[in-house]
């Protein structure tokens, strides 16, 4: 009889299920849950049968698991029968914003977790090679991905990143190598951001192009915060300082020591993923790494983004020209600027405002609007302040009825309530008013 795992701390069992499974188990899919919940929180969710959607089993913030499908039935939760019939889905709380990293807590339990499914399950090893065209052929690769089935970003490239880590520390333990895995990522965003932003404005100085608020998120976005495999090799612990998921391009770069070759994923205009092996730049340190791309950003290629006079014109051009594939590379650049207050980092300039047509790239817009600021962007903002229910005069001047508006706004979502609109009010005025960024 098919057992579940002894390690559950939670049991809220969801409608939203097949019963049993029509297929033996022999797979492994992880999730990120885009939010830092609780086993209860994600439990409470499931059991919505209007939510349509599972998952065998679930890790809180706090690395508590939690069951809501036994292993005997399928859980509904990769777009995909067929994968859900055969895998253990397993949902892990991750930040809101991409790319959507897991606490150690979260790690230390989803190894152990993974290493007890596999014992009881008879699944030997774990075998990740980011090749989508192996889905079934377990002997080859037994872990999958949802955004092989659907057009998601689920697991995020944090999680989706350190796959074959993930594999290689669950079957040293199954070996018998390791008994017990600790995940200690001591880099954490902040002393990230604070330790390569000064790199970054050196070389913003030195190369005269670009923005460093943009550029720093780029580096948060693209290495995890200095934790991805392209920064770590995961097998040797050796640095290859690999920030922002620079394709080695013979004579673009002068600063680098050599490359190496690694699995990685491409995002088609459908949505969907086309993994492959690819050649990655390797530097011999984060200086280097971060002179290095400004030395391939430089190339002729991206002359239209070099040229730019605004950070949303910097990110838009380097999108245009093909640096990213992921089709929403630069909302999720702007998201990191703005939960980050990423803008500090650029010159202290005055900015101009053009009212944009269909997204609006909240982040650059303006630095912090307060009483006494005028101009068409209060005005916007006003507009965005009614749209969310504030009664206010669109008249252009932000005073002190509009700075009251803004107190209520900030007050009803759990904002610091200043009167003044910095860039989490903006990320959550924008958001009220259905403006995706």
């Amino acid at each position: 009889m098919m057992s579940n795992s002894p390690l559950v701390n939670y049991t809220k069992i969801s409608p939203n299920k097949n019963s049993p499974r029509s297929h033996k188990i022999d797979t492994i899919t992880i999730h990120c849950v885009v939010g830092q919940l609780s086993v209860e929180s994600l439990g409470a969710i499931f059991a919505q049968t209007s939510k349509k959607a599972s998952s065998n089993y679930g890790i809180g913030s706090d690395g508590r698991i939690g069951l809501y499908v036994e292993e005997k039935d399928r859980s509904w939760c990769s777009s995909n029968a067929d994968n859900d019939n055969r895998a253990i889905t397993i949902e892990c709380a991750s930040d809101k914003t991409s790319p959507y990293a897991v606490n150690d807590k979260v790690m230390n339990s989803l190894i152990k977790l993974l290493v007890d499914i596999c014992r009881r399950n008879g699944i030997k090893e774990l075998k990740w090679k980011a090749d989508k065209s192996l889905i079934g052929q377990v002997d080859k690769q037994n872990m999958t991905v949802h955004r092989w089935f659907a057009a998601k970003s689920c697991p995020g490239d944090y999680l989706y990143s350190r796959h074959g880590e993930i594999a290689s520390n669950v079957n040293k333990i199954l070996r018998g190598n390791e008994h017990v895995y600790t995940a200690n990522t001591k880099l954490t965003p902040e002393k990230f951001i604070s330790t390569i932003a000064p790199i970054v404005m050196k070389y913003h100085d030195k190369y005269k192009f670009g923005f460093p608020s943009i550029i720093i998120a780029q580096a948060c976005l693209e290495s995890g915060y200095g934790t991805s495999n392209k920064v770590i090799n995961p097998m040797t612990g050796a640095y290859r300082h690999n920030y922002f998921g620079l394709k080695y391009r013979p004579g673009r770069v002068f600063v680098n020591n050599g490359y190496f070759t690694e699995s990685g994923s491409e995002q088609n205009a459908d949505g969907s993923y086309t993994p492959g092996k690819f050649d990655w730049y390797k530097f011999p340190s984060m200086d280097a790494g971060v002179e290095g791309y400004f030395q391939f950003i430089k190339n002729g290629l991206y002359k239209n983004a070099v040229l730019a006079k605004t950070p949303e014109e910097y990110i838009v051009e380097l999108k245009k020209a093909g640096y990213a594939s992921s089709l929403d590379y630069v909302s999720k650049i702007t998201n990191v600027v703005n939960v980050r207050e990423l803008t500090k980092y650029d010159d202290k300039k005055p900015l101009t405002y053009t009212e944009p047509k269909g997204t609006y790239w909240v982040g650059y817009l303006v630095a912090d609007l307060k009483i006494g600021t005028k101009g068409k962007i209060v005005k916007f903002a006003q507009k965005l302040l009614n749209g969310a229910g504030l009664k206010v005069q669109e008249d252009a001047l932000y005073g002190e009825k509009t700075a009251k508006a803004v107190s209520d706004f900030q007050s009803k979502n759990s904002l610091a309530v200043t009167g003044e609109i910095d860039a989490k009010t903006w990320l959550k005025l924008t958001a009220s008013n259905g403006i995706h960024i």
